[in-house]
């Protein structure tokens, strides 16, 4: 885990927070549910090593793999 971007990312959504506070409490009950479900996705995932997770290609070949072999056959 790096610590210095984990802060970053906190401090940038403290940031964002701030600064758009006026905005924020005009905006409608959707809005404000979907600002705050992208800034708690961005504190979340920079908790993660994201350079160390298998990505999406990885997950295919895992899947894929056995079931190619069985129909070369």
């Amino acid at each position: 885990m790096n610590w210095t971007m984990m802060i970053l990312v906190q401090i940038s959504v403290w940031a964002i927070v701030f600064f758009d506070w006026k905005k924020l409490k005009q905006s409608t009950k959707k809005e404000k549910i979907v600002i705050a479900s992208i800034l708690g996705i961005s504190i979340v995932l920079s908790l993660f090593n994201l350079e160390h997770i298998p990505g999406l290609v990885t997950v295919f070949e895992t899947i894929f793999k056995p079931l190619g072999k069985m129909l070369e056959v």
